[in-house]
């Protein structure tokens, strides 16, 4: 898994480079003047990535990777001896779950009510969420996705009661489908994305949400990773393919508290990588993966 690891945070390096080398500067257009230099500076930021060019795509490229390389970490294998094989013998770093469950505890940690608008750690709001640094107050153990169709940071509730007017119950049902289109959608790519992005505008994030905000972000994030597998030294078996899928990668006799960690960080490098992909005009990572990769 260590190997895993480093592949994550050579990609993400790669990223930083060709972010540093070819994306123009974070520019706000708020406030400035049009006849400024910053102003001009900003709308040459905004046609950048409008536009198709080879520096464009040389970005696009790396961002690929990066999700490539999450992609292989989430088939990681976890090996217990309390695990039932026979009931779940391809038990892995699941990373749609793993994204799922994290903005879940995310719409604890930053409710709308308290961040919209703001750019505060989570820590700012502790003492009305209850949650703090202490990663016993951040477990997303309790939260179940056994419908597979988890919406859990849907800020929106549909209506218990009855009415008869034809306009009401019209915008339910039409609510109700939206909602059924979300849940179904969190099965996908884009459908996820757009999940980051319903979360990112809730909170008015978007004036936040620039590319090398989202990519020193992430950069973060990868460390985070890093941290927990830092310690634990390599293996003879985490070189060789032991199983007969040829699964080489796996995690042995870790406590679920500290993979319910890894878990998370990986989530959370994840999120901003999909949210960067969205920023810079990428809305389907998946798809574009595929047509780099064949």
């Amino acid at each position: 898994p260590r190997c895993a690891v480093l592949y994550l945070g050579s990609a993400v390096g790669k990223l930083c480079s060709q972010i540093l080398v070819n994306a123009p500067p974070d520019f706000k257009t708020e406030g400035l003047q049009e006849s400024s230099a910053e102003y001009a500076l900003s709308l040459q930021s905004k046609d950048f990535w409008a536009t198709p060019s080879p520096s464009r795509d040389a970005i696009y490229e790396a961002i690929a990777e990066v999700f490539f390389s999450l992609l292989i970490m989430s088939n990681i294998r976890i090996m217990d001896e309390d695990i039932n094989v026979n009931k779940n013998p391809r038990r892995t770093l699941d990373l749609r779950t793993a994204i799922l469950k994290k903005m879940a505890l995310n719409a604890e940690k930053y409710p709308v009510s308290l961040s919209k608008g703001k750019s505060f750690k989570y820590t700012e709001y502790s003492h009305k969420t209850g949650i703090g640094k202490d990663f016993a107050t951040q477990s997303t153990l309790k939260f179940s996705l056994e419908s597979d169709n988890d919406d859990s940071t849907d800020t929106r509730e549909s209506s218990d009661g009855h009415t008869t007017a034809s306009s009401i119950c019209a915008k339910e049902e039409e609510h109700q489908n939206e909602l059924t289109q979300d849940r179904q959608n969190v099965q996908t790519v884009p459908g996820i994305t757009r999940k980051i992005r319903n979360f990112a505008n809730d909170r008015e994030w978007p004036k936040y949400h620039t590319p090398r905000n989202l990519v020193l972000a992430m950069l973060g994030e990868a460390g985070e990773l890093a941290e927990l597998f830092q310690f634990h030294g390599d293996q003879l078996s985490h070189f060789v393919e032991t199983s007969k899928d040829g699964d080489g990668m796996v995690i042995e006799g870790w406590e679920e508290e500290k993979l319910d960690h890894v878990q998370q960080e990986m989530a959370d490098v994840c999120i901003y990588l999909l949210r960067l992909a969205d920023v810079v005009g990428i809305h389907d990572l998946g798809r574009s993966l595929l047509a780099r990769r064949t």
